[in-house]
């Protein structure tokens, strides 16, 4: 079946903009709180939900304890950029502490974090060095 993707009318998400402020934070060393601060001036009609938005627009430097699954859908570029899954794991925990500091929001965007890590292309020796270390969802728990 053929369909065209991409319409006049489509446009990017409100998870999308926090996804893009944590690439740009991986890549260039930048602040969570303050690309996410930006980007969201920047983008303020994204449709972001109500506790997120009002954090960010507020200029807050605290988190709000959020256990919802914000923080794990801004995860790609962390379990892109990194080449040891310890260090994805801590990474993860660092952006998604600025706002889901509960400890669930953490362990969520540590998850997401560690799938995309897992599914890169890796070598199979990397692959099996990997998963045979230490059960994942047992470092997660203990990284959060």
């Amino acid at each position: 079946m053929d369909f065209e993707l991409f319409e006049a009318d489509c446009t990017f998400t409100d998870d999308t903009v926090p996804a893009v402020a944590v690439a740009d934070c991986v890549l260039n060393g930048h602040h969570y709180v303050d690309a996410f601060h930006e980007y969201v001036r920047a983008y303020p009609n994204a449709g972001y939900g109500f506790n997120f938005f009002r954090w960010a627009s507020s200029g807050d430097r605290n988190p709000y304890n959020s256990w919802g699954n914000g923080a794990a859908m801004r995860m790609s570029a962390i379990g892109h950029a990194f080449d040891r899954l310890e260090d994805v794991l801590a990474e993860a925990a660092r952006s998604a502490e600025v706002t889901h500091n509960h400890p669930e929001g953490v362990k969520g965007a540590q998850a997401t974090a560690a799938a995309v890590f897992l599914a890169r292309p890796w070598s199979e020796q990397r692959r099996d060095q990997a998963s045979s270390r230490t059960d994942v969802r047992v470092r997660t728990q203990s990284a959060a």
